[in-house]
Formats: C-alpha cells, structure tokens, sequence
C-alpha cells in the first residue's frame, strides 16, 4: 500500500472514532497517527536495502513489533497526559501491517502477509517491488500512466479515492494537525538556532 494509503485507512478509523463520540480530532493527536502509519516503511524498507532486513516488510510490519510498540505508545502517552496521541499512534502504527495484508487476503492467500509473524515465520519477497524510492517512482509511473488502464476499484484508484474522502473529512474536522506542528517548530527554533552557532 502506497504512503497516502495508510494514512487514509488509519484516519478513516481514527475520525469514525471521534465522530462517534461527537468530539474533534486533536492537532497532536493527528500527527502522531500520521507518524505511525508511515513507521513501518521507514524502519523496514531502508534497512532491507541495505541488507539488514530480509524484506521491505519484516521487523516493523510484524505483530511481534508492533503489538508492543503501540502498548509502550500508549503508556508514555497516558505517563504525559496525552493518552490520546498514544492511542492514535497506536491505531496509525498498528493499522499498517494488516492494511498491507489486504491484497494477499483479498487473493484468498495467506503468503503474501506472512511478515505479519516475522521472525516466527520466514518472509516472502516475490511480491515485493518497493525496495527503492526508484522501485517507487517506477511502480507510480506504471500505475498511474496514460497507458496503464488506470481503474479507480483497484489497489493504486482505490487509495487515491479513500485519500480524496479522508481530505474531505480532514477539513470538516478543522484540519487538525498544522497548528501543532508549527507551535513544534517554534519550540525547536531555539535550539536549532544554538546548534547552528
């Protein structure tokens, strides 16, 4: 699943979940599910490029990892008085693996989500193209071409649609997220300014 992807399952959830307790989706809260859903990627693919990992799917994407992650998330968050960017990473982080899974189980296949018990489970690699932020360009490119026979029901549309309905959702929430980030910034100034001296 493409970046964007994960983002739009997890905030999907994540906003059905505020919505249904008739409440708004905190700034810090949203980043830290953003921040979790693209952690398994950014710890799996680049240690797999360079051969620490067997796959780009693996240490991170595993349940094994996650499950204890999300737990340890969430206690430090409650620990700090914002239990609720705890959980919120804890949804984005542990929505990823199986929403990569979706595909394998759609096949009726269970091979293609056999990182989900890494390293109880060897890992299968013949599914894998993403190893490379080339490898990506390239898939992109071949998805998303003119000549592609590009169809919105299927893995690369679908994610774009779901991305559009989560955009729209996003801002009738008040657009949580910006606001923190800018007062992280402003807090951090100061230090980057003395590291740069």
């Amino acid at each position: 699943m493409w970046p964007w992807g994960h983002l739009a399952v997890a905030y999907l959830l994540y906003t059905l979940g505020y919505r249904l307790r008739a409440t708004r989706p905190t700034g810090r809260a949203t980043v830290a599910l953003a921040v979790g859903t693209q952690l398994p990627d950014l710890v799996d693919k680049p240690l797999a490029v360079v051969g620490v990992l067997p796959a780009g799917r693996s240490l991170a994407h595993s349940l094994l990892f996650v499950v204890p992650l999300a737990a340890v998330a969430v206690a430090l968050a409650t620990r700090r008085g914002v239990p609720q960017a705890g959980w919120a990473f804890a949804l984005g982080v542990g929505s990823h693996p199986p929403a990569d899974a979706w595909q394998a189980l759609r096949d009726g296949s269970l091979d293609g989500a056999d990182y989900l018990l890494w390293p109880l489970r060897p890992v299968s690699t013949s599914g894998e193209t993403v190893g490379t932020y080339v490898d990506a360009s390239r898939e992109l490119a071949a998805s998303a071409g003119p000549t592609a026979g590009w169809d919105p029901t299927g893995g690369f549309g679908l994610q774009l649609v779901l991305f559009a309905l989560v955009g729209w959702l996003w801002l009738d929430a008040g657009r949580p997220g910006p606001d923190y980030l800018r007062s992280l910034v402003d807090r951090a100034g100061p230090w980057l300014r003395g590291a740069r001296d």
